[in-house]
């Protein structure tokens, strides 16, 4: 089952974040170490709006995968939004979670007056994410070299857009 996460879910989306963050710390430009303070997690949740807003995927009542959606506020950014900390836990992948996760997110966005186009990325190290959301019809616009640097590592940020 997919739902908007609220307040409610708070502490199920720090543990699965944080596992995400873990898991996989070259897929993304947060940390574990940056912390996530449970207050602002809470509040930030509170002020979901269909234009800034998580997904979450349950199975048996447990959140199993996750993808945030944000929208550019500013007057000359607001055609464009973000999709940012897609992550489904290991033991559920290849299962099309994560398809359905995007597919609804993309769904819930299409008729928000005046978006038209929706942005992510990737690292240079996720191929397999990037055929994934090329598959969705997302395409590369740019790369920006040396984006992160994990353990010394130097990783490149792939951007990509999708049209809407």
């Amino acid at each position: 089952m997919i739902a908007v996460l609220n307040e409610n879910h708070a502490d199920e989306f720090i543990r699965l974040r944080l596992s995400g963050l873990r898991e996989s710390p070259l897929a993304f430009g947060a940390s574990p170490e940056d912390g996530l303070d449970r207050g602002e997690v809470i509040e930030n949740l509170k002020k979901r709006s269909e234009e800034n807003f998580i997904l979450g995927y349950f199975r048996d009542d447990r959140l199993i995968g996750i993808v945030g959606f944000v929208r550019q506020k500013r007057i000359k950014q607001k055609h464009k939004a973000f999709i940012w900390g897609m992550y489904v836990d290991p033991v559920f992948r290849g299962l099309g979670i994560g398809e359905k996760l995007m597919l609804d997110i993309i769904q819930r966005t299409k008729n928000l007056d005046g978006l038209s186009k929706i942005v992510l990325s990737v690292t240079h190290l996720q191929q397999d994410s990037k055929r994934f959301y090329q598959k969705l019809g997302f395409i590369q616009y740019a790369v920006e070299k040396d984006a992160l640097r994990v353990s010394g590592q130097k990783i490149d940020e792939i951007f990509m857009c999708m049209k809407i």
